[in-house]
């Protein structure tokens, strides 16, 4: 059983674009898996998991791969970010096993 089977399939969507856009990025530096695999030191199959939109491949996979094909700008909105501390303090709405307070009417 893994974790993702609880995400919606527009999450998973997601994953696959990224994959792809990962993929183009490769392609478009005209790099094969195995020189990709070089300036990596990633496995191919760790590469091609990555571009599958697999969601077993790990983050630092993920991460390397960003870096290595310039596309690690991208992280920045993600990491820096703006915090809103309902958001830090709160239970996730997604989350199917957070307590849920009742509102009052």
């Amino acid at each position: 059983m893994t974790a993702h089977r609880f995400l919606p399939d527009y999450v998973l969507e997601r994953a696959a674009l990224i994959g792809g856009r990962i993929r183009y990025a490769r392609e478009q530096l005209r790099w094969s898996l195995e020189r990709d695999s070089i300036v990596t030191g990633l496995s191919i199959d760790a590469i091609e998991a990555v571009e599958a939109g697999s969601l077993q491949a790990g983050l630092d996979d993920l991460t390397c791969l960003l870096w290595a094909l310039g596309l690690d700008a991208s992280l920045d909105d993600i990491a820096l970010a703006p915090r809103c501390c309902r958001l830090s303090t709160s239970p996730s709405p997604r989350d199917p096993w957070a307590v849920r307070m009742p509102t009052l009417a």
